[in-house]
């Protein structure tokens, strides 16, 4: 017997990127638009994620508790909250101190 329940596919997307800036992520935007994702994390600076540096560190550590939020909202209610959704928007460094930061 087929389950007739209607049933809702929750579609979540993940990305890291090394490059600064948050245009790299325009064409794989693009292509999972047509998906409707319920929570996109793209996160631009990628090397600091693996950083030693404990400054650093402290920065993201609060970045992935933001996106661990994000992920809770979203398996307990279904969806994100405005507020959790903008805080996945957090700067970790500015673009010229991650130049710096990856010797360039």
């Amino acid at each position: 017997m087929a389950d007739s329940k209607l049933k809702t596919q929750i579609f979540v997307v993940i990305s890291n990127c090394g490059f600064p800036g948050e245009h790299n992520f325009e064409g794989m935007k693009a292509a999972f638009a047509c998906c409707n994702p319920s929570l996109e994390i793209y996160r631009s600076c990628g090397k600091l994620l693996a950083s030693r540096n404990e400054k650093i560190q402290a920065i993201v550590a609060e970045y992935l508790s933001y996106a661990e939020q994000n992920g809770y909202e979203l398996a307990v209610q279904g969806d994100v909250s405005e507020k959790a959704g903008q805080s996945l928007e957090m700067q970790l460094l500015p673009v010229q101190d991650y130049v710096k930061y990856l010797g360039m």
